[in-house]
């Protein structure tokens, strides 16, 4: 027989399969012109990894990997983690609502605040561009990037997102 406690371990498990998990990381995959990697917030779910650049770079040796936060020996260490672990809280919480509908994609636009019919296709492309120009994912970039014209160029205006739709796109 299953005791309740066991029926809530079940649901626990079963919950945490649908929600993406995300930590934060120090990009070790693309060292800067300056020696600094990109600190990055590495989103995971269903075995799919995303990431999201965090916009601040920092030294190997200012890293601490055990905490995942800036080292204090750092000029700005506090002011970094400060608002590290603002987006983090913020990320959470997102995750936490867009639960089971998760996309990367919805994501990104609850973060950048487009929630809804105000968020426009070509500003929500135009940030997904250049997050490919700043990963030096050039060839990605400039493929996206016409891809937005030429479909801005269709509707002879730039549309919002709730906007598109079958009727759009076959019209």
């Amino acid at each position: 027989m299953v005791n309740s406690d066991q029926k809530f371990a079940h649901f626990l498990t079963l919950n945490s399969l649908l929600i993406a998990h995300v930590k934060l990381t120090l990009d070790m995959r693309r060292e800067k012109a300056d020696g600094t990697y990109n600190i990055i917030y590495r989103i995971t779910h269903f075995k799919r990894v995303y990431t999201i650049n965090s916009g601040f770079s920092i030294p190997t040796v200012a890293w601490r990997k055990n905490k995942a936060c800036v080292a204090y020996s750092h000029p700005n260490s506090k002011l970094i983690n400060l608002q590290l672990l603002k987006r983090f809280y913020t990320i959470e919480e997102a995750l936490l609502i867009l639960g089971k509908d998760f996309t990367i994609e919805r994501l990104k636009i609850r973060l950048d605040g487009g929630v809804g019919s105000s968020y426009s296709f070509k500003k929500f492309a135009h940030k997904c561009i250049n997050e490919l120009f700043e990963a030096n994912k050039t060839g990605n970039a400039i493929i996206y990037r016409t891809a937005t014209n030429r479909f801005i160029a269709y509707c002879e205006r730039d549309v919002l997102l709730d906007e598109i739709d079958y009727t759009l796109l076959s019209g």
